[in-house]
């Protein structure tokens, strides 16, 4: 069985919910990297304000 982390689905989810829904938006306080919010910034970057 793979191991997740749960900040990589996390990423990965608000990226597959960014494709369902152009109303989406990601605000962040300068934790993309941790959070890996950086995978939506780089997916939809109009839509990522850090």
């Amino acid at each position: 069985m793979e191991s997740l982390y749960q900040r990589d689905v996390y990423g990965k989810t608000l990226v597959e919910l960014g494709k369902n829904n152009k109303d989406i938006v990601v605000l962040d306080a300068d934790l993309s990297g941790s959070t890996r919010t950086s995978f939506f910034a780089k997916e939809f970057p109009e839509r990522f304000f850090n």
